[in-house]
């Protein structure tokens, strides 16, 4: 059985979220958190290749989950950022931090 590589998706709009799992869930296995918190506490039970992570978000956006990511020790995941009021300088943040991507919404 082939492996399949692993997503975490974190958006607070469940429609981003319905839209992404459906988009790449035949070629990937995926999980879906609401929450940076939620999120989080996915890292800490599983192993995830890329989290795709809206950067605005009720509680622990998406830079403070960024932050997290960036303090794990061992393998830690790419990370790619999406918004959908992005800036030049919010990118430029976000990879500074450690974001392997950023994307623009919508997509």
């Amino acid at each position: 059985m082939e492996h399949k590589r692993s997503i975490l998706i974190v958006d607070d709009e469940q429609t981003m979220r319905d839209f992404l799992q459906a988009s790449l869930g035949n070629r990937y296995r995926v999980r879906t958190a609401s929450t940076g918190e939620e999120a989080w506490g996915h890292l800490q039970g599983d192993r995830f290749e890329v989290v795709l992570s809206d950067i605005q978000m009720p509680g622990m956006g998406g830079m403070g989950l960024l932050e997290r990511i960036a303090g794990m020790s061992g393998d830690r995941p790419l990370v790619i950022m999406m918004t959908a009021f992005g800036t030049i300088g919010q990118a430029v943040e976000a990879t500074r931090r450690g974001a392997f991507d950023y994307l623009t919404k919508p997509f």
